[in-house]
């Protein structure tokens, strides 16, 4: 089956050209562009925010996108939302360690997977969600403090990480 995705740029022309990289990553895995959100499956907003404007625009553009994904839903399809920018990374100074602990979460967002789907090591992917929980969390915190949008976009992620951690530890229990 081939899957959708659709990409909107806001920002600098550096954007578009990361853009257009992030559709051609894309494509081994089954992606191909559409023009249209709402036949996507996956839809990426790339935003510079060296430029608040396209900052801005983004938070409004994911209330529209939010129901079109709900459409789909219903539908009994799906449809996910990232976000890319340079929230952070934009930002001298405090950034070092926001930048070191999101590098963190990431990698035991990785070891999660392989832990928990690759190997069955249910146990130790439960250890293991719990820090990434508990990274995304310090995280967000320093996020908070360098640019809350940023902190705030964190937030479905920790969610389902907290939801993923709860069936995690339901699994280990019943096993």
């Amino acid at each position: 089956m081939d899957k959708k995705v659709y990409v909107k740029t806001y920002g600098c022309q550096m954007n578009v050209y990361d853009s257009h990289r992030m559709a051609d990553t894309l494509a081994p895995a089954g992606f191909s562009e559409t023009a249209h959100p709402e036949d996507a499956d996956l839809v990426i907003l790339n935003t510079c925010h060296i430029r608040e404007k396209a900052a801005e625009k983004v938070f409004s553009e994911l209330g529209r996108l939010r129901l079109l994904k709900d459409a789909r839903g219903a539908a009994g399809g799906r449809m996910m939302i990232a976000v890319a920018g340079w929230r952070i990374w934009r930002l001298r100074g405090a950034r070092e360690p926001a930048l070191l602990a999101w590098a963190v979460q990431l990698g035991l967002n990785l070891g999660w997977s392989f832990l928990f789907f690759g190997a069955c090591l249910i146990g130790a992917a439960l250890i293991e969600i719990v820090a990434l929980l508990a990274a995304i969390v310090v995280t967000a915190r320093l996020f908070w403090r360098i640019d809350r949008g940023a902190a705030l976009l964190l937030a479905p992620y920790g969610a389902w990480v907290a939801y993923a951690t709860l069936l995690n530890a339901a699994l280990w229990r019943l096993n």
